[in-house]
């Protein structure tokens, strides 16, 4: 037979414990539409320090990919071809991500290899990790840094170009609109 003065202990016990559970710090989770993107700073295949930051006020298309893989070899090029070239003159900017943590030797090989003009960002790891995503993936942001489109990896399936491109051209030809979109979200909220 248990006692009261136990049965008090024990639930004091389980209460301290879920307590405790309760404030350890949870998994970073994945990044999704409408998070605001974590700024990075890294150094592309020629040396120079890029960070998100430095583009604010352009539409960013982030393509993280790992240096030795075939899947990631032929979407860079495609990613230079249906995005830089012709979204690029429109004020999108590209940047690639690396998340292998290749070297910057690594990364001028792949960008002479594959035609890429766009900066490749390496040590890009712990970033990809901090948007918890693998190697070919894609991440779409407004101008004013919120994520409006994520497409995980790693299979090839990822580079949808119609999805990416019309998600591009919204952006580009409405910037406006993503700010009305969120304002009308943050007035909702707050209206109820």
């Amino acid at each position: 037979m248990v006692r009261s003065g136990q049965m008090g202990s024990r639930v004091c016990f389980l209460t301290a414990i879920l307590a405790f559970i309760c404030l350890l710090p949870r998994p970073a989770s994945a990044i999704s539409i409408g998070d605001r993107a974590p700024n990075f700073t890294l150094t592309d295949q020629n040396g120079a320090s890029c960070s998100l930051s430095g583009n604010a006020g352009s539409v960013r298309l982030i393509y993280f990919f790992g240096h030795s893989a075939q899947v990631c070899a032929e979407t860079a090029r495609q990613v230079g071809a249906d995005f830089e070239s012709a979204y690029g003159p429109k004020g999108l900017v590209v940047l690639g991500l690396e998340c292998w943590d290749g070297t910057e030797q690594q990364l001028r090989d792949f960008a002479t290899a594959n035609g890429v003009s766009y900066p490749l960002l390496g040590n890009a790891g712990a970033t990809a990790r901090q948007y918890d995503v693998p190697y070919q993936s894609f991440v779409v942001l407004d101008t004013g840094g919120l994520v409006r489109l994520v497409i995980l990896g790693p299979d090839a399936s990822a580079y949808n170009r119609d999805q990416i491109e019309t998600t591009i051209k919204s952006l580009l030809q409405n910037p406006s609109a993503t700010e009305e979109q969120t304002w009308g979200a943050i007035k909702v909220l707050f209206s109820r």
